[in-house]
């Protein structure tokens, strides 16, 4: 069925698309509206002038050679390009020179810095420049007053975003992981009141600028394995629409700011790997909509969540890990937990860290807190670790 669907479709819009290099200004392309140009190994030539007057979007792969830059100058309905492996520097050029372009997505750019041309794509709603060679980004980026969408993930070399970016007022959407040497954010991105994605995963960012907390539209902050990062900002809790924190295998994340618990809208909470984080902030029980959560540490003292503050989070989480067990002080409180009314739950983890000289009346502690924390029925793997009771739970 998926073959028929296929030709059924070629031969509907065999007069829209081309997968050839047209030959001359007669061809049957020139009224194609879609071009597919990929591995093409025909000699050096430049293509019809009127080629893509027709034209709504191009693919090219591995041959840009053929691209000049008349045919796309006089490309006025064209809205979309995309282009990989590019190598020339005048494709570059002739892709620039289509000022009514919308999309625009180039991989593997073999270039440490674009041309400031391509800030004049006035139209320009979504920039993807991936896996690139890329070392900064022109700071007349700020021209670029309709861009909703900056895609940057993958440029190994990029190291910062110039401050120019604040200005771009309706980025709604900035990639940056993988960017593996960037190493600050300008604090102008405090600027860009519509962004609601922002994607910083395995880059080398050891904390945020206290502007972040002004993006009150922000609902996706990706943190995903920026193992320098040391601390979140305080006053995060101004970013009452966030829903998703991403912050696996941040190592160094010691705590979490209070102001967390305030996130009303926060359903996603992502702290596999933290390491060191040292406790839960008081009051994440009273975030109702936060149903994933993987890690919930017991800190000592009244500074951190005690664990019945676990009752009312993490409902859908199907991995949890509950960690600082040894920090429980009333067995009761381990009961509060409700674990065993967390069925979604099919890997669970209970970890009392390792301390020397434990006496008689924590190991009778530690059995207290086992009793209460009673797994829920169809649990597929359960593990303890540091455990120190001389007997299990009543429920085992």
């Amino acid at each position: 069925m998926h073959d028929l669907v296929h030709d059924l479709a070629r031969v509907i819009l065999s007069e829209e698309i081309s997968t050839g290099v047209p030959e001359d200004e007669t061809s049957s392309t020139k009224g194609c509206r879609y071009f597919c140009l990929t591995n093409i190994q025909e000699p050096r030539k430049l293509l019809p002038e009127k080629v893509f007057d027709n034209a709504r979007a191009v693919y090219v792969d591995n041959s840009d050679t053929i691209i000049s830059g008349k045919a796309l100058k006089k490309a006025k309905h064209l809205r979309s390009v995309i282009a990989d492996h590019i190598i020339s520097t005048a494709v570059l050029s002739a892709i620039f020179e289509v000022k009514n372009l919308k999309y625009l997505e180039m991989t593997r750019l073999q270039c440490e810095a674009l041309p400031e041309a391509i800030t004049d794509i006035w139209s320009l709603q979504a920039l993807h420049l991936t896996y690139s060679g890329l070392l900064e980004m022109p700071k007349s980026i700020c021209k670029l007053q309709k861009l909703r969408t900056l895609n940057l993930s993958h440029c190994e070399e990029m190291k910062c975003l110039p401050d120019s970016i604040g200005n771009c007022r309706m980025l709604s959407s900035i990639d940056l992981c993988d960017c593996q040497k960037l190493i600050a954010l300008p604090n102008s991105i405090g600027r860009i009141e519509k962004l609601r994605v922002l994607r910083l995963g395995r880059t080398k960012l050891k904390n945020l600028p206290s502007s972040i907390n002004t993006l009150r539209n922000l609902e996706c902050l990706d943190l995903f394995c920026c193992r320098e990062l040391v601390e979140l900002p305080e006053g995060i809790d101004n970013l009452q629409k966030l829903q998703v924190l991403n912050l696996k295998n941040c190592e160094r994340l010691v705590e979490l700011p209070e102001g967390i618990s305030n996130l009303e809208k926060l359903q996603n909470l992502i702290l596999d790997g933290c390491s060191e984080l040292g406790g839960m902030p008081r009051g994440i029980g009273q975030l109702n909509r936060l149903q994933k959560l993987g890690l919930f540490v017991v800190g000592e003292g009244e500074k951190f969540a005690g664990i019945s503050e676990l009752a009312n989070v993490g409902g859908n989480s199907e991995d949890l890990i509950v960690r600082g067990i040894e920090h429980v002080i009333e067995p009761h409180d381990a009961h509060k937990a409700c674990l065993k009314q967390k069925t979604n739950i099919q890997m669970l983890t209970l970890d009392w860290n390792r301390h020397d000289g434990i006496g008689e009346a924590n190991t009778e502690l530690q059995q207290g807190a086992l009793d209460g924390l009673e797994v829920p029925p169809g649990i597929k793997k359960l593990e303890i670790r540091g455990y120190s009771g001389r007997q299990y739970a009543r429920w085992m």
